[in-house]
């Protein structure tokens, strides 16, 4: 009897930079059982993607572009969806740090960082998370 390969870990990037956008969707799909679903540049067009797609993750700037302020993106996608967000920042600095974790992130990192400490956040968030059924 064959077996249905598992469902993918959704992973919605919002990142206004193209280039930067295109790196983040690398190092997602090269983390085997993850799939980037969309890229967005701001947190306005992330809100209407992740009603229609559901990812299970959001990777975002904490300042992304739009009229929406990563803060707003982040509380908003927590408080109503069973969404994991990271958060991206462009300097270590205490205060974002806090703002993010206090407003729901699950974690943030250094957009210099990522390369290095993305994949193995991404495995461990999804090796907590209930797999997604096949519909």
């Amino acid at each position: 009897m064959k077996t249905k390969p598992p469902v993918p870990v959704r992973v919605l990037v919002v990142e206004a930079s193209p280039t930067y956008a295109a790196i983040l969707k690398e190092i997602v799909d090269a983390v085997p059982g993850h799939e980037v679903v969309s890229v967005v540049p701001t947190a306005d067009e992330a809100l209407l993607v992740n009603e229609r797609d559901r990812p299970d993750i959001i990777i975002t700037d904490i300042q992304p572009a739009g009229s929406l302020s990563g803060f707003a993106l982040v509380w908003r996608i927590t408080e109503n969806y069973d969404c994991d967000v990271i958060g991206l920042l462009r300097v270590d600095h205490e205060a974002y740090r806090e703002g993010a974790a206090k407003h729901g992130t699950c974690a943030c990192l250094l957009k210099e960082c990522v390369a290095e400490e993305l994949p193995p956040l991404l495995r461990s968030l999804s090796d907590r998370r209930v797999p997604r059924k096949l519909t």
